[in-house]
């Protein structure tokens, strides 16, 4: 059976390289688990090797049917319509999609394909993104305790959690934020909790910031629940946040108003996003398990 059978994770892409270097690490911690399956990624958009490339490695070992799994954190357009299409697999439905073309960032709208469709006689699974899952908020929670280690006298009078999203103007990634700060809510009753999104998406970070601030904390720890350091986490977040971040080649210009930028007098810790966490490889091992025992 395990000759049959190929293993497809699939990345976002982007610029700069941080995203490809997670997708990479999540896929190379995997197929050490897996040493008798093929395991190859592609990319949507940006870097190589694209999603028919990777796919066609695998149709080249002579499988039947290819496992492929989406390491983006939520649904969008790409998990739900572009990635699929490629696939030559029936797009999935949108809940609530209206264009907007105000925003000043590179998504196309006109969903062109961004590569040539696959071609293969065998089955493709296609798997959910990794979502809200209860090991998303292990890594979120595990990167807070980190910090609060630090300060002896951390307590909710004197410290705040803001988790930063992307936002999207379709409900899927601001539904999975907001369920995992639910979930770390839940796990960390006391403490002054909000979530916030960079942009399309209400209520906006300054306006979480602001939220926590009037409870007159003296510290915000933030957390950038992304996948993958990015323009945002890198430059757009840290501006937002007043904490002027190094400038990035071929970004000069942060997409953030400077009415956006916060005014605090206290302390700001910014930690890293959730990188190719051992628990995210356990969450994709965990989603193509039962199609490999079958």
């Amino acid at each position: 059976m395990k000759k049959d059978t190929g293993i497809l994770l699939v990345g976002h892409g982007s610029r700069i390289p941080y995203n490809k270097k997670v997708v990479k690490e999540v896929a190379e911690k995997y197929a050490k688990t897996m040493p008798e399956y093929n395991v190859e990624i592609g990319f949507m958009e940006l870097v190589e090797p694209n999603i028919p490339t990777a796919f066609n490695k695998l149709k080249k070992t002579g499988v039947k049917r290819i496992i492929v799994n989406p390491i983006f954190l939520a649904h969008g357009m790409h998990t739900k319509v572009d990635i699929p299409t490629i696939l030559t697999l029936e797009p999935m439905k949108i809940e609530g999609h209206h264009h907007s073309h105000s925003h000043g960032h590179h998504h196309h709208h006109d969903r062109q394909a961004k590569s040539e469709p696959v071609e293969f006689d065998g089955e493709i699974i296609y798997l959910e993104p990794l979502g809200a899952d209860d090991k998303i908020v292990d890594i979120v929670e595990e990167r807070i305790n980190t910090e609060l280690s630090k300060y002896p006298d951390a307590s909710p009078r004197n410290t705040g959690i803001l988790l930063a999203g992307h936002g999207s103007s379709l409900p899927y990634n601001n539904e999975v934020i907001e369920t995992i700060a639910e979930k770390y809510i839940e796990r960390t009753p006391g403490y002054h909790i909000e979530a916030g999104f960079m942009r399309l998406s209400k209520p906006s970070i300054p306006e979480s910031f602001n939220k926590i601030k009037d409870y007159g904390v003296e510290r915000v720890i933030v957390v950038p629940v992304f996948l993958a350091d990015g323009i945002h986490t890198k430059l757009d977040i840290p501006t937002t946040l007043n904490l002027d971040p190094e400038p990035i080649e071929n970004y000069p210009e942060p997409n953030v108003s400077r009415t956006d930028v916060i005014e605090f007098d206290g302390e700001i810790i910014y930690t890293r996003p959730l990188g190719a966490d051992d628990k995210i490889v356990e969450i994709v091992s965990e989603r193509i398990k039962p199609y490999l025992d079958e």
